[in-house]
């Protein structure tokens, strides 16, 4: 076992969008994955930070294809390609 501290964990799946529009309150980390080709997928990181709901440093993680762009976006961090799936990370 690792001696490293352990920190709790709830891990909430839903919607992305039904989840965006009923949540209230801070997170450390979003992890979204909504299908590639919705038509509100670039509207993502926008509608979480209107809400407010990472908390200070926390990340946002959005799972999207290689035709999706969010490099544009105010509060991108980077880019990470994994085969044909790309990650953008926003801070």
């Amino acid at each position: 076992m690792s001696s490293e501290l352990m920190l709790p964990m709830n891990v909430i799946q839903d919607d992305v969008f039904r989840f965006l529009s009923k949540t209230a309150g801070n997170f450390d980390i979003i992890f979204a994955d909504p299908p590639y080709r919705h038509e509100k997928m670039l509207e993502i990181p926008q509608m979480i930070f209107t809400q407010n709901l990472l908390k200070p440093n926390g990340v946002l993680i959005v799972e999207h294809d290689k035709l999706t762009d969010f490099t544009k976006e105010e509060r991108f961090l980077e880019l990470r390609q994994y085969g044909k799936v790309n990650f953008s990370f926003f801070e």
